[in-house]
């Protein structure tokens, strides 16, 4: 099983997430793809995963490459970071190994 680490999304890796959601061409047809698709750019740009280069991490290799489990694992894994960062009042670039869990790809 490979394991992945999530760091907390930069600024700049924010924007990069906002215009990859603006530029795309097929819109999703109903809210539970917009808000997996959503949920998949915000991702691709704070997981790395062990064993994958990071050039290669994207919304189309998350979909074709996770599982429904770990998708609901790697949501969950997020809301902590995100809880974490709002219960410490940091800086959300503070800590690069913030989240740390079992297989994100098959």
């Amino acid at each position: 099983m490979r394991h992945y680490t999530l760091k907390p999304i930069t600024l700049a890796k924010e924007l990069e997430a906002l215009d990859q959601l603006e530029a795309r061409d097929n819109k999703p047809a109903t809210e539970r793809e917009e808000e997996v698709l959503t949920t998949l750019t915000y991702i691709s740009k704070m997981i790395t995963i062990k064993g994958i280069d990071p050039e290669d991490m994207s919304v189309a290799f998350l979909l074709n490459n996770l599982y429904s489990y770990d998708y609901e694992n790697i949501v969950q894994s997020v809301e902590r970071l995100n809880a974490k960062y709002r219960a410490a009042g940091q800086s959300a670039v503070s800590d690069t190994k913030a989240a740390e869990n079992e297989s994100a790809t098959r």
